[in-house]
Formats: structure tokens, C-alpha cells, sequence
């Protein structure tokens, strides 16, 4: 990602501004979040079509800590990149 900063974190929600991302990438994030049993909320929004940056938000249960929710989304994205390249390689 180009330019991550976090916005916001009160407890276990934490907000990150995104720029100069394609919103696919937190999609992806998200999607592997919401699989996670201690993940109530991840998702991405962006706030004007006309400028290029996304807030993206995770909420944990007090079990999870949401940076490390985040880096197990990361592992599990890049696991399954991985696993499709390794089909399409044969």
C-alpha cells in the first residue's frame, strides 16, 4: 500500500486512512477479516469519489487484538495468492 496511517483507535476499533490504494485490496482484507470468529466489523469505505482515500475499520471482541487480526487477513490473503499462482503454474 502506498500511504497507511492510522486515523483512529479507541480499545479494539482502529481506523486507518488509505491513499493511493485500489479499494480491491482492503475488499480482499475485509473479506478475509469478517471470517475471523473474534472480528465484529472490517470493511472499507470511501468518503468522496473525487479523491482517492478510503477509511478502513476494524472492530475485534476483546480477545483480538485488531492489529494482529489484521496481519492474520494479510497471511491468509497472501496464503490463497499463493495458492492460486501455484495451480496456474503447472
Amino acid at each position: 500500500m502506498n500511504d497507511v496511517s492510522l486515523a483512529e483507535r479507541r480499545g479494539n476499533d482502529v481506523i486507518f486512512k488509505v491513499r493511493d490504494e485500489d479499494i480491491s485490496v482492503l475488499y480482499i482484507l475485509a473479506h478475509e477479516l469478517v471470517s475471523m470468529d473474534d472480528v465484529i466489523l472490517a470493511g472499507a469505505v470511501q468518503r468522496h469519489y473525487l479523491i482517492d482515500e478510503y477509511e478502513f475499520r476494524v472492530n475485534t471482541k476483546e480477545s483480538l487484538d485488531p492489529f494482529d487480526a489484521i496481519r492474520d487477513a494479510i497471511d491468509g490473503a497472501l496464503r490463497n495468492v499463493r495458492e492460486i499462482k501455484s495451480l496456474l503454474s503447472v
